[in-house]
């Protein structure tokens, strides 16, 4: 429907009836944009806002706003894929409600033959015409083929569900849960593998890799999985040895011989020397004071 539709086709030149240039249209800024638009080729498609960056939004606004009044520019927004767009014509003669729909329809129909959604069909602001039932049954006709596809597969899943809940038993399930770790395809962690073990070629991959399947986690993707993993390679660490404890005993020297052997003949031998080693202690600390009075002598 964007386009420019010229009933007099000239080229290097524009050619506009009389009408809208001479009686129709009042304002000199309609007859303006009518004039430019016209001077365009047909397959140009028609922007408001590059109008209204080229003219300004003021003079566009109020010159379109007399021309969709009068019919010379018609058009309709749509949701196309679930995105609001808007579709023009202008023309130099007015544009009737039936040719408006032929318009219309053959836009809906080839939005839709590119596989596009149409949803939501509402005339532009200041347009005198209407969306009719003739343009909504064109646009359901691509509705009514969406729901009725949307209900076959449904209508399969719902049986192919059925069918593999019938045949699962208890031990399925059970090797369901235990494959639920890692649901994906074996290549596509393979992958994964081979890339995080060339990253980190410094770390013990399998042995990390071990340990993290050992653990009770549950990864559903192969987003999951790669995460997990390569934070467990970032993080790794050797495990340390425990330090063996140490229990240090008592010298010896310092250890009474009685104590090791419980002998009463070793006690005795024991005291003995301890007596032996307080009469020599006493007998140097005589002659400390001895030499200690000699030297106090000699220096007076």
């Amino acid at each position: 429907m964007n386009g420019i539709i010229k009933t007099i086709k000239t080229t290097q030149y524009a050619q506009i009836h009389n009408a809208p240039l001479q009686t129709e249209l009042e304002d000199l800024r309609s007859i303006g944009l009518l004039s430019h638009i016209m001077s365009l080729g047909e397959g140009w498609t028609i922007r408001k806002t590059q109008l209204q960056n080229k003219f300004s939004r003021r003079n566009v606004d109020a010159a379109w706003k007399e021309l969709a009044t009068k019919q010379y520019a018609v058009g309709f927004s749509a949701y196309v894929d679930g995105k609001k767009d808007y579709f023009y014509a202008v023309s130099d003669i007015p544009i009737s409600q039936a040719n408006f729909e032929v318009l219309v329809i053959e836009q809906i129909k080839l939005l839709q033959s590119q596989g596009k959604n149409v949803m939501t069909l509402s005339v532009i602001q200041h347009s005198p015409l209407e969306i009719t039932e003739k343009i909504s049954a064109a646009q359901n006709v691509q509705q009514t083929q969406n729901k009725k596809i949307s209900s076959d597969v449904r209508f399969v899943q719902h049986n192919v569900y059925n069918t593999e809940r019938t045949l699962t038993n208890k031990k399925e399930t059970k090797e369901k849960l235990i494959n639920k770790k890692f649901s994906s395809s074996s290549s596509q962690r393979d992958f994964i593998d081979d890339k995080l073990r060339e990253k980190y070629n410094d770390v013990p991959f399998d042995e990390v890799k071990n340990d993290m399947l050992n653990d009770a986690i549950i990864v559903d993707t192969d987003k999951q999985y790669k995460a997990l993993l390569e934070y467990r390679l970032k993080h790794w660490k050797p495990k340390q040895n425990k330090k063996k404890r140490v229990v240090r005993t008592a010298r010896k020297e310092m250890v009474p011989k009685w104590f090791q052997t419980n002998d009463e003949n070793t006690v005795v031998e024991d005291l003995s020397v301890n007596n032996d080693f307080e009469a020599e202690k006493e007998k140097m600390k005589a002659e400390l004071m001895q030499l200690d009075a000699e030297l106090k002598a000699g220096n007076r």
